[in-house]
């Protein structure tokens, strides 16, 4: 009987503890996933005065065409001459909403460009599927631009974060060409 109540003791011993490592276990976790979302918040917010401060920087000079880029990230084209145009993208890599949700895709880096470079980068380059499908443009002028941008909010470069919570997320194999 004695070994009985030894047994117990242990048995009642065993789950207390097994019982606190696993308060332990999820109170870590809880911390960990508390840090991760702040970390994100804090991300998405830098991200989005780099973005804004961008957008301020659009002064463009008589002449200049607005290149609209749906990218991943910047892109840039070399000319004949040598010289570099670079195009901005939007980054959406890791982006989270505060509530932790995703940012919805659809959004254009935008980038003044000399119109005869610009002329130049369409002629070398022109046949590039961003430019056949869209992801890339250019307007007249800044007003006009966005208008056709949104136009096109629901053109996706395919690089944009997956919300796991969407029921219209499918995915499916690149088709070859």
């Amino acid at each position: 009987m004695a070994n009985t109540k030894t047994d117990a003791a242990a048995e009642a011993a065993e789950k207390k503890t097994a019982a606190e490592a696993a308060e332990k276990k999820a109170a870590a976790e809880a911390a960990e996933k508390k840090a991760a979302a702040e970390a994100a918040e804090k991300e998405a917010e830098a991200l989005e005065k780099t973005n804004a401060a961008a957008e301020e920087d659009l002064a463009a000079v008589p002449g200049d065409v607005y290149v609209f880029a749906n990218l991943k990230q910047d892109q840039s084209f070399r000319l004949s001459d040598g010289e570099v145009v670079t195009i901005r993208g939007f980054t959406v890599s890791g982006l989270r909403k505060p509530g932790g949700g995703f940012f919805a895709g659809g959004k254009y880096g935008v980038t003044p460009v000399p119109e005869d470079k610009w002329r130049e980068v369409m002629r070398v380059y022109g046949k590039m599927k961003i430019f056949l499908n869209g992801l890339v443009f250019d307007a007249p002028s800044l007003e006009r631009g966005q208008a056709m941008a949104r136009e096109r909010g629901g053109l996706r470069h395919g690089y944009e974060p997956v919300d796991p919570e969407s029921q219209r997320t499918k995915t499916s194999p690149k088709a070859e060409d």
